[in-house]
């Protein structure tokens, strides 16, 4: 389908509105994401380099991709 249609973007627009409102309804979702943004908030007052921050970003995102491997 082409991305330049109007039903495709139509319907991109109806399934971003169908995940918002279910991520906005789910309390646990919302805990975590509470939760990291107070993470986020307390490793930028450490005032470490940025490379310092990316790197531990990337492990933190290498870590969830890996899922219960790691655990």
């Amino acid at each position: 389908m082409d991305k330049k249609s109007a039903l495709y973007q139509l319907m991109c627009l109806r399934m971003n509105g169908i995940v918002n409102y279910t991520t906005e309804q789910d309390e646990e979702y919302q805990t975590l994401l509470r939760d990291v943004d107070r993470h986020t908030a307390r490793l930028e007052a450490t005032q470490l380099p940025r490379e310092t921050i990316q790197l531990v970003a990337q492990y933190i995102s290498g870590y969830n991709a890996a899922g219960p491997l790691l655990a």
